[in-house]
């Protein structure tokens, strides 16, 4: 079943007058108040298009680190940068979720599918899988 967007909710980051670099921001602000209104705390954004990932967010010892895609990014662009998030975070499924946002939405807000989450046992096991914080380039998380 096909879901809706709003369409204030979703920037067209296709370069027209006036939206290109902006409506990019507005694309990943975007993506951390969504995560903000779920209880996560939003820890980093990048605004850099090609960043391997947009928004870092931690809800206790859980990571939420979602990469943002323009809409109707074609499949294999988005197996490229899928391969290039879950290179750059390897993340574990115990440690959180690793996600791509945006990119299922089609002209006129219709979302053909929702975000698409990547799988993160491939991880499991490696020597610095709970060191998400340090290969974020982020402080290690607060304890107590």
């Amino acid at each position: 079943m096909a879901q809706r967007v709003i369409a204030s909710d979703t920037p067209d980051p296709s370069g027209a007058p006036g939206s290109s670099g902006e409506a990019w921001h507005q694309l990943v602000e975007l993506a951390a108040a969504r995560l903000r209104g779920a209880g996560w705390r939003v820890d980093s954004l990048r605004h850099e298009r090609d960043a391997a990932w947009h928004v870092a967010a931690r809800r206790g010892d859980k990571w939420c680190i979602v990469q943002v895609l323009a809409p109707a990014t074609s499949a294999d662009a988005r197996q490229v940068r899928r391969r290039e998030l879950g290179e750059a975070v390897r993340l574990t499924p115990r440690r959180g979720t690793m996600e791509q946002w945006f990119a299922h939405v089609r002209p006129g807000g219709q979302v053909v599918f929702g975000t698409e989450a990547l799988n993160g046992v491939l991880w499991i096991g490696h020597g610095d899988e709970g060191q998400v914080a340090e290969r974020l380039g982020l402080p290690p998380a607060e304890t107590g």
